[in-house]
């Protein structure tokens, strides 16, 4: 069952903000909730080898799990090129440079709004 939109919100966020700390690039989040049925939200990222997408994957997944939230599915995580997990109301796209050229998903969602996720840094409001 999918969550309620805003707790999609949080999670997409928390995503985002894992996948940043674990140094993948261009982590960006869609908010595809009035365009699709099967999520609220897109997290993708970019890793500089199968090793880092693979590594950044399984610590989402540790993250997540350690927060109560439980993967629904997952896809290509063997090949490493374009990784899937799906938490419910939030798919995670974790992709090499070159897949995440070539799929284009943000050209493809490009008109749906992205979802700021980044925590205000130290001393700002």
């Amino acid at each position: 069952m999918k969550q309620d939109s805003n707790g999609s919100a949080e999670l997409a966020k928390l995503c985002a903000r894992i996948l940043d700390a674990n140094k993948m690039d261009n982590v960006r989040v869609l908010d595809v909730a009035g365009t699709l049925q099967i999520a609220d939200y897109f997290v993708v990222a970019s890793g500089r080898t199968q090793r880092h997408v693979k590594a950044a994957s399984d610590e989402l997944v540790r993250g997540l799990r350690e927060r109560g939230t439980s993967r629904r599915g997952l896809e290509g995580y063997r090949d490493g090129k374009w990784v899937l997990l799906d938490f419910d109301g939030v798919v995670i796209h974790l992709f090499l440079k070159e897949s995440r050229s070539f799929y284009d998903l943000e050209n493809l969602w490009g008109d749906c709004p992205e979802l700021e996720w980044a925590l205000p840094a130290a001393g700002h409001v």
